[in-house]
């Protein structure tokens, strides 16, 4: 009998969990979208060049991590289910039925809806999976296709995890349910919100409190700017990052003193703007939003902070993938490289190792892969004693003889170069700024190099093109010098690069990167004594099959990362907005009907509750809008020159735009579910 009741309950009661229904099968959605990426019935990848599944395992522990905190959501919209159907629990109870029972009853309807949540949540997420897949594929040079499947290790997750917080929380209901005495489930629709009273004088500092922290934000965010590019023997790191949290915690605390401050606003208007409050229904809406700003100040300063996070979440999810290919594209060029470090080698130039990397070649060779093209570089210090500058900010720049430089142009697909009689040029990193190489060469037209003294050619500098490791540490540029100047210049790394004939498979590259250190482990064997460090700190490398792969990897995991986490966090503030503007409709429920008995119609009344919606929602995003563009302009005066080398401008605003949309979009969803039900509440009833 009990469990018909239940079951018709749940029918009845559709209209009022649609809300509910909607938040669980997005979440449900995205939560089976990101598991089946680790179900090993998940065939995607057909290339022996990749090798996502350590991404695709980690994605899924933090997907579970993340959807934990929707265990907040669940018990939120149960408290709101319990509260608005408190009369009717006490009509039970007072029927006959057990206290008890009856928490067990609204258990089973709520398990009901969860259920039907977790049913309609697979199969968008089966949809959901589609997308992703769809993102993936192109980063690894493969065709997308339709291929619609459920995986069974996920559903049986996905249900049992689910199944498992709903029972938890459920437990807790039935224990809550028990407890409430009949007289509270009656009269709990009756009870007015108890508000603190506070002075004008209070309000007015609170409001100035929140202006002067809003000044404090933008003067420390340009305080750090202009410190960030200084050196730290100029300023340190701890004064940098105490700036920054000087800013971070400014605006925090200017959000919450300002939503507080608000309904004394509110109240200003309501009091001293007589013509606009009487303005149609002015007066009965600045009430409605006075009453609530008072006792939800916090919550929508949390909710505001919570969306602009969201949203910067979303546009870095965006962004830094893109970062990451990009960076992939002006890295990997070669299919092997091989560099050298020499900043932790000390006593005399002498002391840095010769590498002969012939014994790379013939270990390549034996696997199969022969050479196509490939070149050792040396890197010279225009002097010797450059071998002892240390200090971050004086790294020596290294030169390169022309035909070296030309042998890796051909290798890297781009036309040689020329140097008239006595000149040099200059090659630089891809992230240097057109100021930044403009300065550097009117300062240094002229090079001295052993007695010779050689001019600036007349095509000054080159960027980019040539991968990222031929530039010395801490410095963005290159000197490109004629041969015989070279050939009296002090070594300071000797560089390997080469393209195989061949693509180099997965565990093939793993295998090679494996013999190459253990190959000349013994050459640094004394400094890695003395200093402590691994072998790759003093030699590196990187084969274009492993570089794309931990790129794409990295890439997709940000991606993923961050939009899972943005549209949780997103689903969770318009959920909690639409539940406060619903319980509104059914405490308020007699308000709205004394409006209309005093002459406001059906489409008044409609009006006025858009406009009060509309308030309600768009203080808190119009705040977090507000912080995510400060974030944005401190974020490109940071990283300008990065953006514009790896992600490009026209990019980065369209990330920003889709982003923004995808946030809009699911605002629509929301506000258009909540506003059906509010006035199905105040006006259908």
């Amino acid at each position: 009998m009990y469990a018909k009741l239940a079951l018709r309950n749940a029918r009845r009661s559709i209209k009022d969990y649609l809300l509910y229904l909607l938040t669980l099968t997005l979440c449900v959605g995205l939560f089976y979208a990101f598991i089946s990426l680790s179900s090993p019935n998940y065939q995607l990848i057909i290339s022996e060049q990749f090798d996502l599944s350590r991404s695709y395992g980690a994605l899924k522990r933090i997907a579970f991590f993340i959807t934990v905190i929707l265990i907040f959501l669940i018990k939120y919209v149960n408290n709101y289910m319990i509260k608005r159907k408190k009369k009717e629990f006490a009509l039970y109870t007072m029927m006959g039925m057990e206290q008890r029972k009856v928490a067990l009853l609204f258990f089973t309807e709520t398990l009901i809806m969860g259920e039907l949540s977790i049913v309609m949540g697979i199969i968008v997420g089966v949809l959901f999976s589609q997308v992703i897949t769809a993102l993936i594929v192109p980063a690894i040079g493969q065709s997308f296709s339709l291929y619609f499947s459920l995986y069974p290790d996920t559903v049986f997750m996905t249900v049992g995890f689910f199944t498992g917080i709903f029972g938890i929380i459920g437990f807790g209901n039935i224990k809550t349910i028990s407890k409430i005495k009949i007289i509270d489930m009656l009269n709990d629709g009756k009870k007015v919100e108890i508000q603190s009273a506070k002075s004008k004088g209070f309000y007015r500092f609170i409001g100035i409190l929140s202006f002067l922290a809003f000044v404090i934000t933008v003067v420390s965010a340009k305080r750090y700017l202009y410190l960030l590019p200084l050196s730290k023997e100029f300023v340190s790191q701890e004064k940098k990052s105490l700036m920054l949290m000087i800013s971070i915690c400014s605006f925090i605390f200017a959000i919450y003193t300002m939503f507080y401050y608000l309904s004394y606003l509110v109240i200003f208007i309501r009091e001293n703007l007589v013509k606009a409050k009487y303005r149609n229904a002015n007066l009965f809406l600045l009430g409605q939003l006075s009453a609530k700003l008072k006792t939800t100040s916090k919550l929508m300063a949390t909710i505001a902070l919570t969306l602009m996070i969201s949203i910067i979440l979303l546009v870095l999810g965006m962004i830094m993938s893109q970062w990451s290919l990009g960076y992939l594209e002006k890295r990997a060029i070669f299919d092997i490289r091989i560099d050298t470090e020499y900043k932790d080698i000390y006593g005399h130039v002498r002391n840095i190792p010769q590498i002969d990397y012939s014994p790379v070649l013939d270990h390549l060779k034996e696997n199969g892969y022969e050479m196509e093209s490939s070149v050792e570089v040396e890197l010279y210090f225009i002097n010797e004693n450059d071998f002892f500058r240390r200090i971050k900010t004086d790294f020596p720049v290294l030169a390169i003889s022309l035909s070296d430089y030309n042998k890796l142009r051909e290798m890297a697909g781009i036309h040689t170069i020329k140097l008239e009689e006595h000149s040099f040029a200059t090659q630089w990193h891809s992230t240097a700024t057109t100021e930044e190489i403009n300065e550097f060469l009117l300062a240094n037209d002229k090079l001295i190099v052993d007695n010779t003294t050689l001019e600036l050619s007349n095509h000054s500098y080159f960027q980019g093109g040539i991968g990222e490791a031929l530039y010395n540490k801490y410095v963005d540029v290159t000197y490109v010098l004629p041969d015989e100047v070279c050939s009296e210049l002090a070594i300071a790394d000797i560089q390997f690069y080469g393209n195989t004939k061949k693509d180099i498979s997965y565990n093939d590259a793993k295998t090679v990167e494996s013999f190459i250190y253990k190959r000349y482990y013994d050459v640094y064997a004394n400094f890695i004594e003395d200093s402590g460090r691994d072998i790759d700190k003093y030699i590196s490398v990187s084969l274009q099959t492993l570089a794309i792969n931990d790129s794409i990897a990295s890439s997709l995991m940000i991606k993923f990362l961050c939009i899972y986490t943005a549209i949780v966090l997103t689903i969770i503030c318009l959920t909690v907005l639409s539940l406060q503007q619903l319980s509104d409709s059914f405490e308020h429920k007699e308000r709205f009907n004394v409006l209309r008995k005093l002459g406001v119609d059906d489409k008044g009344v409609d009006k006025l509750i858009i406009r009060q919606m509309c308030i309600w929602f768009g203080i808190p995003i119009a705040v977090a809008l507000v912080g995510f563009a400060i974030f944005i302009y401190v974020f490109v005066q940071i990283t300008l020159g990065e953006i514009v080398a790896y992600v490009g401008s026209n990019i980065f605003v369209l990330n920003i735009s889709l982003s923004v949309g995808i946030s809009i979009i699911i605002l629509s969803i929301y506000f258009t579910i909540t506003y059906l039900l509010f006035r199905r509440n105040v006006i259908s009833e």
